[in-house]
């Protein structure tokens, strides 16, 4: 069972860390900012 517990909080960091990310990605600020950098 703990076991199963610790496999759960691994995945809702997880989850955080991609809505974060996911967050930063979106943002127009961000967005309109790295437009300017070539992709390599």
């Amino acid at each position: 069972m703990k076991d199963m517990q610790a496999q759960l909080e691994k995945l809702r960091a997880d989850a955080a860390e991609c809505a974060l990310i996911r967050d930063l990605a979106t943002a127009p600020k961000k967005r309109s900012f790295s437009r300017g950098w070539p992709i390599t």
